[in-house]
């Protein structure tokens, strides 16, 4: 079984929440973008700005909101969530670890069958036209922005940039350092709490299955 080399299931299911954690992040960013969006005025569901190849969305309704979040991108989260779940308990109840492998896989070809149907279905007029638009970013995620500094001239303009540039940098390094561990700490969690397929699993045989291995392989040399 699976749980009885744990370093090995391990590092399997750490991709495999690598995997999840991609359309997770992907989700959640554009919950934020959609969420701090601006309302538009005089009434209107949204306000886009066009250019000659792209057409940014800059404020959205509370209703275009909620619709775009509850209809959408929640149920996205939901599902990326509920598939890490289904595919880790899928890999804890594989038998051999040839299938281990082979499951772990199929799972990454499941995740990105969604892709997969868009490009071969869609035509390229529609792909390109999805391409198109664009949701705006928060003013505060800008490095330095102009308004903001248009008051401080010569170095005193340098050093609040490199400031912020600093601050920033600091701050994707944390989130990095933060995922690493979520992606690390996450799989151990559900081995060692979260798992059903064995119950009440003592992580016992390791020994066992080390010492079979180890005969297997001097059977194999002779």
């Amino acid at each position: 079984i699976p749980l009885s080399q744990p370093l090995f299931f391990l590092s399997i299911l750490v991709v495999w929440t690598c995997t999840c954690w991609v359309d997770l992040s992907e989700s959640v960013h554009y919950l934020q973008l959609w969420f701090m969006l601006d309302r538009p005025e005089n009434g209107q569901k949204t306000k886009v700005e066009t250019t000659d190849d792209t057409v940014v969305a800059t404020s959205a309704s509370l209703p275009t909101k909620a619709t775009v979040i509850c209809c959408v991108l929640l149920p996205k989260l939901g599902i990326a969530c509920y598939l890490w779940l289904l595919g880790a308990r899928w890999l804890v109840a594989t038998t051999s670890f040839q299938d281990l492998m082979l499951n772990a896989v199929a799972l990454s070809f499941i995740t990105g069958l969604d892709e997969l149907i868009y490009s071969a279905v869609f035509p390229e007029d529609i792909k390109a036209l999805v391409q198109m638009y664009k949701i705006a970013r928060p003013c505060g995620e800008s490095v330095a922005s102009p308004s903001k500094t248009a008051t401080v001239v010569g170095d005193d303009a340098y050093t609040v940039i490199m400031r912020r540039h600093s601050r920033q940098t600091l701050k994707r390094i944390f989130c990095m350092l933060l995922t690493m561990l979520s992606l690390l700490v996450l799989p151990v969690i559900y081995m060692r709490f979260l798992q059903q397929v064995l119950p009440g699993y003592k992580w016992d045989i390791h020994g066992l299955c080390e010492s079979r291995i180890s005969d297997l392989m001097h059977a194999d040399e002779h």
